[in-house]
């Protein structure tokens, strides 16, 4: 006995003693969903740097760190975390996580008409509701992280919105990590299901202290016929942080999703996108800025399936590297046969900033339908010299100049946010990570919009890629 239990991994071992007292225990459906999701993971194991799409992520540094949960925050409240500033920019209903758990809060979200609540308690009380979810969800498909987090997730979110529903506010989901003196980790699960007509907000913000940790989140989204949704999601966690995460998108008929996502933390981050254009006249509109310094690691991965005729999808990435960063961008836009009058673009843009910075960026298109428009790229450059000398040249200091071109080639992702409260808080953020700038706020030139028409700041590149 002794010598089998030796046999087993680390994390077996931390599944098996976890297990009774996970959420959702004693619901048979989730147990099954649990084990099944296990055994997916032990099959597939931890991806490493010779993965395919995994080159310039640090996985190995995970699956060498034994991992155990995070220890329930007993005295903690919401409140005490709430020390964000998209929180002090916008009014919202917000649902706040620390390590992984929900924390209730009198100033908490007060849904009325529609769901917006943390999973555990919904699966607790109403089981029955989110078994067409993931009751039969088929695990043979899902990659390494995805199986750990339908194994292990602690909570999450439920935002479920009915017919003709309109939120009157943003949904803000605020996921807070404060590690501890080993190596932990959490695994968000979120659901988003909007009924036909319905439409939202849902800001995902993912922070935390400085310290050896994984987030593992996986969201899931489902829209109804002409459901719209704005999805916002602001990474910012510490350094010595791993945060991983996965979202699948479903559209039905005159369904629109639009993703904005700005990766600023000190972590290694890599996020997983697919969206699945199911109905006719669905539309998407994707866009995401990553930063990486030190030794930091970005990875983006995207796929957008065209599946129904008279689909639009436009997606945007953007990155800035300097010092020792790496990033990885794969997007892959795939047109079905029946998927006629498609119109999809694709690019990514990267700006480097340092001798050792490393990029790879690889954007695909599969067409098997003949009636589309479809057009991608991407750029690879430093900071043009033309641009730094004009603005010079026109009294700009050279740290100013630099500032200038870097939020000129940000803003297009930045203005895509759309609550203005948040892309001001998001602007004010960016401000403390951008190279050659030491100010606490966005300087004043900028937030007015002088040089809104400043070269983009990538020497080399145009729209026309």
């Amino acid at each position: 006995m002794k010598e089998a239990v030796l046999e087993k991994s680390p994390l077996a071992l931390e599944f098996e003693q976890s297990f009774p007292h996970l959420p959702a225990g004693d619901v048979p459906w989730v147990e099954r969903m649990r084990k099944r999701s296990f055994e997916r993971f032990a099959q597939t194991g931890f991806p490493d740097e010779k993965t395919p799409g995994w080159k310039f992520f640090p996985a190995s540094k995970i699956q060498e760190t034994p991992w155990k949960l995070f220890e329930f925050p007993v005295s903690a409240r919401a409140s005490d975390l709430r020390n964000s500033p998209l929180f002090a920019q916008e009014d919202c209903l917000p649902l706040s996580f620390l390590n992984g758990y929900y924390l209730p809060d009198l100033q908490g979200p007060h849904s009325e008409g529609f769901v917006a609540a943390n999973l555990s308690a919904l699966l607790k009380n109403n089981p029955e509701r989110f078994e067409n979810f993931w009751g039969h969800r088929p695990v043979g498909g899902l990659g390494a992280f995805e199986a750990l987090n339908g194994a292990f997730f602690q909570d999450g979110s439920a935002i479920v919105l009915p017919q003709g529903f309109i939120s009157p506010k943003p949904i803000h989901l605020f996921f807070f990590n404060r590690p501890s003196n080993h190596a932990s980790m959490t695994h968000p699960l979120n659901l988003i299901a909007l009924g036909p007509r319905s439409k939202a907000v849902i800001v995902q913000e993912y922070a935390g202290e400085d310290g050896v940790c994984l987030t593992n989140a996986v969201t899931e989204i489902f829209l109804d016929e002409g459901a719209q949704l704005d999805l916002i999601v602001i990474e910012r966690e510490g350094a010595g942080a791993f945060h991983l995460e996965s979202i699948a998108v479903h559209q039905a008929s005159h369904s629109r999703f639009s993703a904005s996502s700005v990766f600023m933390g000190e972590s290694s981050s890599r996020q997983e996108l697919e969206v699945e254009l199911e109905g006719e006249n669905a539309e998407c509109a994707v866009n995401g800025l990553y930063r990486s310094n030190g030794d930091q690691s970005k990875n983006i991965k995207t796929a957008i399936t065209h599946s129904k005729p008279h689909t639009r999808s436009v997606e945007l990435y953007k990155g800035i590297l300097d010092e020792r960063g790496k990033a990885a961008f794969e997007g892959l836009i795939a047109v079905k046969p029946e998927a006629q009058k498609t119109d999809a673009s694709l690019y990514n843009k990267n700006l480097i900033l340092s001798e050792e910075a490393q990029v790879h960026t690889s954007p695909e298109f599969k067409i098997e339908a003949d009636d589309v428009r479809c057009k991608h790229g991407s750029a690879i450059g430093q900071m043009d010299t033309n641009a730094l000398f004009y603005l010079k040249s026109r009294g700009f200091g050279d740290k100013e100049a630099r500032e200038a071109l870097l939020y000129a080639f940000q803003s297009e992702i930045i203005s895509a946010i759309p609550v203005e409260g948040i892309r001001l808080a998001v602007l004010d953020i960016l401000s403390n990570c951008v190279p050659y700038s030491q100010s606490e706020s966005v300087p004043n030139h900028l937030q007015e919009g002088r040089y809104d028409s400043a070269k983009s700041g990538l020497e080399g590149s145009s729209d026309g890629l």
